[in-house]
């Protein structure tokens, strides 16, 4: 019989039981604990077999829940029998700790003989068996200060109960039983607490990754993950199996990060073909370098990679590699990020490694670049962009103002002067005669960097790029910003995964945004402020932010009117009507022809000027010509996501989907409530009768969120540690972190523990005895 999708997807996010691991062990649900009589009904065992609940689905990430299963869908199982077989040991551990777990006591492995190096014979016992030997702790006090000694519980009675079991052929069979205990089985309320009945499954793994991605603290982590489990009485493991779960996959990711990564990327190439990464090791197999760029980002930039910008930041990540970042701008006037890049160093050779995958990926390069005055950065450009132009950020130059030119840049009507000559320059002559002027009453001709800046000025002074488009981009603005956006979500001590992982979040963050924005345009077009005809031809062609600047030049365009010249009839003068002086020329060689302004505003930000527009109102037009229409700034669709996008949505997403559509339905009302539930034991039922113990698969024992086969010898290495100039050096030079000069003898010396109550030595805070003479 088919069961509907929805609800074997609902029926995971209730039932589902992950595999015994460090964190989770095969034992009853806990939901069993709210039975309201310890007498528990014990089901018959068929077939002298017995299954606790049905298998999880070993997928890339796992997919079961921490929720608990409705106590009438339970099938318990009475206490193992000598002579009954199992298949493997793990139907045996499914047995006999989902009875321990019901009962109220803990099983760990005891003894086991082998034979021929095979494993013949395995006993179980109660984790009560043996005593406690008595254990002194020896402290050193040479302070002679009375300590508290760290209490140390016993939790020995010298239990006997056990299960053995011997390997009969292919099979395993129970031998010996003893079910007698010695103390008392743990009462009802706290069958939870029991290590037999803890688990951290890989939904709430996964859930608590998200967490720590979305930059949620760990403090309260905790908390939510235990409320979407219907509070801290139902959540199946403690603040200390989070806490240790948190440790260990830290641990197990800072010894095979490079491996992790990579495995990531080849899955995400598996879905999607057009997912692109390369890497390059050093001489000894660690990480180098490292490009990658997903799907939408290439797509993207086909769409609106003819201007971008590039910068490096740093303190990203453990290792100090340099984080490069392309960024571009889209039709909303965002920005877009095209592709990254970790290099250990900023030499030439990394610069023009990465500018060629950068090539490689995208198929072609940029038609400009915008960048800061890095010199084997210009170099890596010019050898690896041979065509595109190359400019120079104008914020960096004019920052160095302030340490180069002081004493005019702390005269404000100076600077003010200085920014009107870069900035509303009409023409080369007119800036490059002001420049020297500025420079001349200012005593500034022999200044050197002055001097410098103009002879590269063609590079970044705004009057020289009126022919190359940069999307109104003039400096690395947008690239700093995306870096600082994503220091946002990393730490200094980020691994590369943990980055790779953020980043991811901060572009799904992004797009979500971009298809918001998508909407807008299509639902709710801005208003109009002009009865031009001209203005509107653009209205539901353009997005909302570009429109908006095309209509601020359409209201400057009515404070102008044309005048022909005599002898120049394809040419025309624009004339300010108030100020009586000549803005701009148009050229137009007919009426019907695309007309071209010598403001240049349209070769650099692809937008119409108020030159071009009055004159072609004054000429009759009620529309742009089709060149002066461009399509990056035209309006477009939400698409659907690509293969490598979908592979990247969280596991429970479509739990968490179909859990909030059945909330939706019954809102208050109890009666839906029940006939869902009841709907739902119905198709378990129907569940656990296709999935029978032969068809499990095999037990998963990964104690983190990654597979046992990354925990192995890595295969790749971490990249060592760089030093670059701009992560600080562990030299004893002061830093952000520690301000005060160290001296390296003071760096070697290590420094003896102490209490951090009364700072002596010989016993920490927990075991100080100050507080008790008070």
């Amino acid at each position: 019989m088919e069961i509907n999708k929805g609800l074997l997807l609902f029926k995971d996010m209730i039932e589902e039981r992950p595999a015994n691991d460090n964190y989770s062990s095969l034992s009853m649900n806990n939901e069993c604990q709210r039975r309201e009589s310890e007498e528990l009904q014990v089901g018959d065992i068929n077939n002298n077999k017995t299954n606790l609940r049905t298998e999880g689905r070993d997928d890339q990430y796992g997919r079961e829940d921490m929720y608990s299963t409705d106590v009438d869908s339970i099938r318990f199982i009475d206490l193992p029998k000598i002579g009954m077989t199992f298949d493997s040991l793990e139907e045996v551990e499914h047995t006999y700790y989902a009875f321990a777990g019901q009962k109220g006591f803990c099983v760990q492995k005891g003894s086991t003989r082998h034979s021929k190096n095979c494993l013949r014979k395995k006993t179980y016992v109660c984790s009560k068996e043996g005593t406690s030997k008595a254990k002194v702790p020896v402290v050193e006090n040479p302070a002679n200060i009375s300590t508290k000694p760290r209490h140390i519980r016993n939790s020995r009675t010298g239990c006997k109960a056990l299960l053995s079991i011997k390997k009969v052929g292919e099979q395993w069979m129970i031998c010996k039983v003893n079910d007698d205990h010695n103390h008392e089985m743990s009462a009802l309320s706290n069958k939870r607490f029991l290590k037999i009945n803890r688990e951290i499954t890989p939904y709430a793994r996964n859930l608590i990754n998200r967490l720590e991605e979305s930059n949620i603290p760990p403090s309260q982590q905790y908390s939510y993950v235990a409320m979407q489990s219907g509070g801290f009485s139902s959540c199946s493991f403690t603040q200390s199996d989070f806490s240790n779960y948190r440790r260990d996959d830290k641990e197990n990711m800072i010894s095979h990060d490079v491996d992790i990564l990579i495995k990531k990327f080849q899955t995400l190439k598996e879905h999607d073909d057009d997912y692109y990464y390369s890497y390059e090791l050093d001489k000894e197999g660690c990480l180098k370098q490292l490009f990658w760029a997903d799907p939408k980002c290439i797509e993207e930039y086909k769409q609106y990679g003819e201007a971008i910008t590039f910068d490096t930041t740093y303190n990203t990540n453990k290792y100090k590699l340099i984080i490069g970042i392309f960024c571009g701008v889209n039709n909303h006037m965002r920005t877009v990020l095209f592709a990254n890049g970790f290099l250990s160093n900023e030499s030439t050779e990394s610069f023009i490694w990465l500018f060629s995958e950068f090539k490689k990926c995208m198929g072609n390069y940029p038609k400009t670049i915008i960048t800061d005055q890095d010199a084997a950065m210009k170099t890596a450009i010019s050898s690896e962009f041979p065509t595109t132009f190359h400019r120079l950020c104008k914020w960096h130059i004019t920052h160095k103002m302030c340490d180069k030119v002081g004493t005019v840049y702390r005269n404000k009507d100076e600077m003010e002067r200085f920014n009107k000559i870069l900035n509303t320059s009409e023409n080369i002559n007119e800036f490059e005669k002001n420049w020297s002027s500025w420079a001349t009453d200012n005593k500034l001709t022999e200044n050197k960097w002055l001097k410098d800046m103009y002879t590269i000025r063609e590079s970044w002074c705004p009057i020289y790029m009126t022919n190359h488009f940069f999307g109104g981009m003039q400096s690395t603005q947008r690239s700093e910003g995306m870096n600082s956006l994503v220091k946002l979500n990393v730490k200094r001590s980020s691994t590369l995964f943990e980055f790779v992982c953020s980043l991811e979040v901060v572009l799904n963050a992004q797009r979500n945004k971009l298809e918001e924005l998508n909407h807008r345009d299509m639902d709710a077009p801005p208003l109009l402020i002009t009865q031009l005809q001209i203005e509107k031809c653009l209205l539901y062609i353009y997005t909302t932010e570009v429109f908006l600047l095309y209509q601020q030049q359409v209201q400057k365009s009515v404070c102008y009117y044309i005048r022909g010249l005599p002898n120049e009839p394809n040419i025309h003068i624009v004339v300010g009507i108030y100020t009586q002086i000549q803005s701009a020329k148009i050229t137009c060689n007919d009426l019907e022809d695309t007309p071209s302004c010598s403001c240049h505003l349209f070769s650099s930000k692809a937008i119409p000027c108020r030159h071009i527009i009055c004159f072609l109102t004054t000429t009759g037009r009620t529309s742009l010509p089709n060149d002066l229409i461009c399509d990056r700034w035209k309006k477009t669709e939400n698409k659907s996501q690509t293969r490598a996008e979908g592979i990247q949505k969280p596991v429970g997403t479509a739990l968490a989907s179909i859990f909030n559509r059945c909330a939706r339905l019954i809102g208050n009302n109890v009666k839906i409530e029940d006939e869902i539930i009841s709907k739902m034991n119905g198709i378990l039922q129907e569940f656990e009768a296709l999935h029978s113990t032969g068809n499990r698969q095999s037990v998963s024992r990964s104690i983190t969120r990654f597979e046992d086969k990354i925990t192995t010898m890595p295969l790749i290495g971490n990249p060592k540690v760089a030093k670059t100039k701009g992560s600080g050096k562990n030299t004893g030079r002061p830093g952000k972190a520690d301000p005060r000069f160290k001296s390296t003898r003071e760096i070697k010396v290590k420094r003896p523990r102490c209490c951090k109550k009364c700072q002596q030595q010989g016993h920490n805070a927990r075991s100080c005895a100050v507080d008790y003479h008070k």
